[in-house]
């Protein structure tokens, strides 16, 4: 086990726009739209697990994070700071933008 200090045994990924599209596109549903909204709202694996409906507002956009999965169990976040509200406005308009990417010029899929 690593015993450095967490901010020295981090390791920080940086965004690239061009590979998360290479990426999502090479994905079919429904791995695509979890990898996407993984991407954009920063929720862990666990969280999108334990992710269910009733904790998702379409008309509010946001989704109440309330839980996690780990070790074949349900419980609560991995920390107080996970507990919360996400907006998913922009994971709305990507799927969107995404979606006119694929589509052909009579709006049919690719």
């Amino acid at each position: 086990m690593n015993n450095a200090p967490l901010s020295q045994s981090m390791q920080y990924i940086r965004f690239d726009v061009q590979k998360n599209n290479r990426l999502l596109s090479a994905l079919s549903e429904p791995c695509r739209g979890v990898i996407h909204l993984a991407v954009l709202t920063g929720l862990r694996t666990g969280e999108l697990l334990a992710l269910r409906c009733k904790r998702v507002d379409l008309l509010r956009a946001t989704i109440e994070v309330a839980g996690t999965y780990s070790d074949a169990e349900f419980g609560p976040p991995k920390t107080r700071n996970s507990n919360g509200t996400i907006l998913i406005r922009g994971f709305f308009r990507a799927l969107n933008v995404l979606e006119d990417q694929e589509s052909g010029p009579s709006g049919q899929t690719n």
